[in-house]
C-alpha cells in the first residue's frame, strides 16, 4: 500500500497554524512586521525541510512553486540577505522573547507548593535558534 504525501500547502499551513496556536508569533513581536514574518517562514521551513538560507529564499520564490509560505505570510520577494538580517533582528530581541516565553511557561504551570525550587522549564532561545537555524 502506498501512502499519499500531503501537499506543501497543507503541511505548511498545519505547521504555521500550530505556531499561531502556540502564539509564537506574538512572543517574537506583538504587531506584525516583515522581520517577524520572515522568522516565521524560516521556522516553518526548518521544521518541514531543513535547508540553507539560500535554499529557503529560493523555496519562498513564487517561481519555484515549492512553497506557499510567501503567499500565506504576504512576503513577496525574499532574498537570502533578508533572511540573515531577520536572524540578526531576532538575536537582538532574544532576551525579550525568552522572558515572554518563560512568563508564559510559569503562568501555565500548576501551583506546586511542595516544589518551591522547581526551575523554569523553558528552553532558552539561543538553544532553539541553534537547532532551528
Amino acid at each position: 500500500m502506498k501512502l499519499s504525501v500531503l501537499s506543501p500547502t497543507v503541511t505548511e499551513r498545519a505547521v504555521l497554524g500550530t505556531l499561531h496556536q502556540l502564539k509564537l508569533h506574538t512572543a517574537i513581536l506583538q504587531r506584525g512586521s516583515r522581520h517577524r514574518d520572515l522568522v516565521q517562514a524560516m521556522v516553518v521551513g526548518r521544521i518541514l525541510e531543513p535547508t540553507s538560507k539560500l535554499a529557503t529564499a529560493r523555496g519562498l520564490a513564487p517561481q519555484t512553486g515549492s512553497s506557499t509560505l510567501a503567499q500565506e505570510l504576504h512576503l513577496g520577494r525574499v532574498t537570502e540577505v533578508e533572511l540573515y538580517k531577520a536572524m540578526d533582528w531576532l538575536l537582538k530581541r532574544q532576551s525579550k522573547i525568552e522572558q515572554k516565553l518563560a512568563q508564559r511557561q510559569r503562568n501555565s504551570l500548576p501551583c506546586l507548593p511542595c516544589l518551591p525550587t522547581l526551575p523554569c522549564l523553558t528552553l532558552p532561545l539561543n538553544l532553539f535558534m541553534q537547532e532551528v537555524f
